[in-house]
């Protein structure tokens, strides 16, 4: 039996690494009621599954 196998790294949690991301670039105490608008398309993903893939 021959196999191949690879490996895609999958950036996990893009939620939690945009809001910690946001909170240090920020000076400034922010309360939200509701999750903040820029976190939308990553909570889809996150939700979803979907992988994010990321190229350097």
């Amino acid at each position: 039996m021959q196999f191949r196998s690879s490996h895609i790294f999958r950036e996990g949690k893009q939620v939690a690494d945009a809001l910690a991301n946001y909170g240090a670039a920020s000076s400034d105490l922010i309360w939200w009621d509701l999750a903040p608008p820029f976190i939308d398309r990553q909570f889809q993903r996150d939700r979803s599954g979907m992988p994010n893939f990321r190229f350097r």
